[in-house]
């Protein structure tokens, strides 16, 4: 192969060498960003070193759970552990494992996110753009920290969502649409058994998309979408029954799918067991986020000027110039668009990063380009070309995951969804990806848009950077520092040097420090967390046991109860360990 066939080979290629450039730099940042600290970050990260040691040590899991990701983990740790050293603690073999693994599939978002972004747009650079932005975005990042399942099922899920595109085309013969057919039953089912929320939101994204479906092609064509049943009819039948046989085996794996009845419960005020639970359903009301009266007001009265004249068009059969219909989907869709946006500074976290101006303009300046992609989106779906029907009711699919984000958004600033909120949230940066990608393809591939379209690119790119690394600089942390680490190995020590004390309860204020607690202290037979500890509960674990009391708790808040001694309490330190009875003389 002489030069100019081999710069052929790479003009050809070109975009796929810059998508795995984007790939290879998200894996080095994120990994950068993970081994800041020794220890997994967020409240469960404790959690995952817990599971995957017991999966080591046992063959099976430390608790119920979505058993994919942590016997995933488990394989990496054994590989990691040829490279090092014998006596390395198994839980820094199990943490480095668990980063890795974890970056190998977050760092790889951004190939299905440019495949189906490629797939509508028919353009490269809105592609990479799009795939660009859902791997440097600083709500990955966030579930990268807390929700590590939920970040990989975010992987499977946008494989299933392209697969499902490519399913809906039904553009091959027989024998390759089974194929398909059957890789995405099989990465939902993977998804399935990785976390409960991307496998809830690609259901319920399909009957969104479905129901779509059947009004445009009624709409366009007077017919129904066939071939859409066949998929959906497909996997509702495969699924179903996959997961029926594995619930009835391994039932156990399955203790968070109980997380959809809890969910629906309480957007309801209902109890599923109870007689009237539909009827109720059908009753409840649905609130609406809480936004500033006065931004909420403006944003309306746009969203009501965009609408007025859409119907004006539409009493003078479209009649008005492209640009004025595109401009009054911008307005319309802005409010929509605000409410799945929420970045930095709109959202809780573990540890709170300052409100900053220029952060929180950056933040605001997201919507513009979110609302321009899903203005271009509604836009073509609305001019009704009858040489776009299929292409156009296939875009649904987009449509349909945008509409889902925003229901959850409705959803999560009621008050009885507090903690819903942040899962729901932190997977926006699928649409914001998808629609932010999907509208740069508007600017042609000429000279003066050519130009706007660099710039804007630019700015976004950067800005996201730049969002990103202000989060990770002030949130992407564990919850422990090697301090605390220390004063739980000292309790551990305690307690294995007395055997009066072997069966002693350990009590924590905070659900993270107790897998800490529970990695670190492992010698104690019980362990259990209560955010509200006093001299009464400790006294009631204490007559329930007929043992020693040990606390483990942070230092914000009161001072501890004077009745408890402290016996571990460092200064450097976010925790102090506490003996609360005398049951036993402590060493």
């Amino acid at each position: 192969m002489n030069f100019d066939e081999f710069k052929e080979k790479i003009k050809k290629h070109k975009a796929i060498i810059i998508l795995i450039a984007i790939v290879i730099s998200a894996f080095i940042y994120q990994i950068l960003i993970l081994n800041m600290y020794p220890y997994l970050y967020g409240v469960d990260g404790a959690y995952y070193n817990l599971q995957v040691i017991n999966i080591l040590e046992t063959g099976e899991m430390w608790a119920g759970d979505n058993p994919f990701s942590f016997y995933y983990f488990a394989f990496i740790t054994l590989i990691i552990k040829l490279f090092m050293p014998i006596t390395t603690p198994l839980e820094v073999v199990t943490t480095i494992a668990i980063k890795i693994g974890i970056v190998i599939f977050t760092s790889c978002i951004s190939v299905p996110t440019y495949f189906i972004i490629k797939k509508y747009s028919k353009n490269e650079i809105s592609a990479l753009f799009g795939a660009f932005i859902s791997t440097f975005n600083p709500l990955l990042f966030r579930l990268l920290g807390d929700f590590v399942k939920n970040a990989i099922g975010t992987f499977f899920l946008l494989l299933f969502i392209y697969l499902f595109i490519l399913c809906c085309e039904n553009k091959y013969e027989i024998k390759k649409t089974l194929t398909l057919y059957f890789l995405t039953y099989g990465i939902f089912v993977i998804t399935a058994l990785t976390h409960i929320y991307p496998t809830g939101f690609a259901a319920c994204f399909v009957f969104i998309y479905l129901i779509y479906s059947i009004i445009h092609k009624l709409a366009t064509e007077r017919k129904l979408p066939l071939n859409e049943f066949k998929i959906i009819g497909f996997l509702v039948l495969t699924v179903s029954f996959t997961i029926l046989v594995m619930f009835l085996l391994l039932p156990d794996l399955f203790d968070h799918f109980f997380k959809i009845e809890s969910f629906i419960e309480q957007l309801f005020d209902i109890t599923l067991q109870t007689e009237g639970a539909v009827f109720k359903i059908l009753q409840k009301p649905i609130g609406f986020p809480s936004i500033h009266p006065i931004s909420l007001l403006i944003m309306m009265i746009i969203s009501v000027i965009g609408l007025i004249i859409i119907i004006f068009d539409l009493k003078n059969q479209k009649k008005l110039k492209p640009i004025f219909q595109y401009l009054a989907f911008n307005l319309i869709l802005f409010l929509p668009v605000y409410l799945i946006t929420p970045n930095l500074s709109s959202l809780p976290a573990a540890h709170i990063a300052p409100q900053n101006i220029f952060i929180n303009a950056l933040i605001f300046l997201t919507n513009f380009p979110v609302t321009a992609g899903l203005s271009l989106l509604v836009f073509e779906i609305y001019k009704n070309d009858p040489n776009k029907f299929k292409i156009n009711r296939l875009k649904g699919i987009i449509l349909a995951i945008f509409l889902l984000s925003m229901i959850l958004a409705l959803l999560i600033f009621l008050p009885e969804f507090r903690q819903w909120q942040e899962r729901f949230a932190y997977m926006n940066f699928i649409p914001i990806a998808l629609l932010i990608g999907y509208g740069i393809k508007a600017l042609k591939n000429e000279k003066k848009t050519r130009v706007i379209a660099v710039i804007l690119i630019m700015f976004f790119s950067i800005s996201f950077i730049i969002q990103t690394q202000y989060f990770n600089y002030y949130q992407s942390k564990p919850i422990i520092t090697p301090i605390d680490q220390r004063s739980l190995v000292e309790l551990k020590l305690y307690i294995g040097n007395n055997a009066s004390l072997s069966g002693s309860v350990v009590l924590t204020n905070n659900l993270g420090l107790y897998y800490f607690t529970a990695l670190y202290s492992d010698q104690t037979s019980v362990l259990v967390t209560n955010p509200n500890l006093n001299r009464t509960i400790a006294d009631e674990y204490a007559e329930s046991y007929n043992e020693t009391i040990f606390i483990v708790e942070f230092k914000m808040g009161p001072p501890p109860d004077p009745a408890f001694k402290v016996i571990i309490d460092y200064p450097a330190s976010q925790i102090r360990i506490l003996l609360a009875n005398d049951s036993f003389n402590f060493p």
